[in-house]
């Protein structure tokens, strides 16, 4: 209740969260949203969380109206880290249509946070969510569609990704993400690592100079 008395919105809601950078694809997910019907866009608005860059924010709030859903999108521009698990774990899913990401670190939070990921088919979401989440192409809107429907009306799919985002989300924690940090450069600092690199980089050299027969 504390969560809707600030946003506005009642739990259920589908999630972006993210600056409007254009690489983001905001506008990919406002026009498969868009193709839900209107019921369904009111009982499960969009939450676009994210401050504007390079006018992106704008051009996805004019989208909106031009599809006639400005009333079932909600542009919240960037909030406080305070308000950002609430975010999360009010929501029915979280989206990502990116068609680049060195990680997806919204989508282990949201993982963390026990709501589904829906995200965009690129290398890094597969290897990211490990069959733990809902993957499709966001340049095909009825795609889009078709999964923010499905995340609303198949109860058994959402909880089978929210246990297995939670045991994915394990795998991320700050002391592993340390750990395997001071692993590798422990290795670096090793005695008789610099000798090993070198002796490869020697052998990758010969391997160049080497003529092709």
């Amino acid at each position: 209740e504390q969560l809707e008395a600030k946003i506005g919105v009642p739990p259920g809601y589908f999630l972006w969260l993210s600056n409007f950078y254009p690489y983001k694809q905001g506008d990919r997910l406002i026009a498969g949203y868009a193709r839900l019907d209107a019921a369904t866009r009111k009982k499960h608005p969009l939450v676009m969380v994210g401050a504007d860059w390079e006018g992106h924010l704008i051009a996805c709030q004019e989208l909106a109206r031009t599809l006639g859903i400005a009333e079932d999108v909600k542009f919240m521009g960037w909030v406080g880290d305070g308000l950002l698990a609430p975010l999360y774990r009010h929501a029915l899913a979280h989206c990502l249509p990116s068609r680049e990401e060195t990680f997806g670190r919204t989508v282990i939070e949201s993982m963390a946070c026990g709501v589904p990921v829906v995200v965009n088919d690129i290398p890094v979401m597969h290897e990211v969510t490990d069959r733990q989440g809902l993957i499709l192409d966001y340049d095909n809107p009825e795609k889009v569609a078709a999964a923010l429907q499905r995340m609303i009306s198949d109860g058994p799919l959402r909880e089978k990704l929210r246990a297995g985002g939670l045991r994915r989300a394990e795998r991320f924690t700050f002391e592993k993400f340390t750990s395997d940090r001071i692993d590798v450069i422990r290795d670096w600092f090793r005695p008789g690592a610099q000798e090993e690199r070198n002796a490869l980089a020697q052998a990758q050299s010969f391997k160049k100079l080497r003529p092709a027969r």
